[in-house]
């Protein structure tokens, strides 16, 4: 049971993390038209696009690992 308790605790941390990193996006996702002209923001965009594409086939590739 104690491991249980040690297993959602870090689970509970991990969700605390994740929640802090997406909120930070949305906030540097708000605040790109302050700092970049539209052609530097729409080329960012599409970076974070391209980026968001190969996390995804990178999480593809490591769920359909063998064991």
């Amino acid at each position: 049971m104690g491991q249980m308790a040690i297993a959602m605790g870090k689970l509970a941390n991990l969700e605390g993390f994740v929640r802090q990193a997406d909120n930070l996006r949305q906030q540097t996702l708000h605040q790109l038209h302050r700092l970049l002209t539209t052609r530097q923001a729409a080329r960012c965009l599409l970076s974070i696009g391209e980026y968001f594409t190969r996390l995804r086939a990178l999480s593809s590739l490591w769920s359909a690992r063998p064991r």
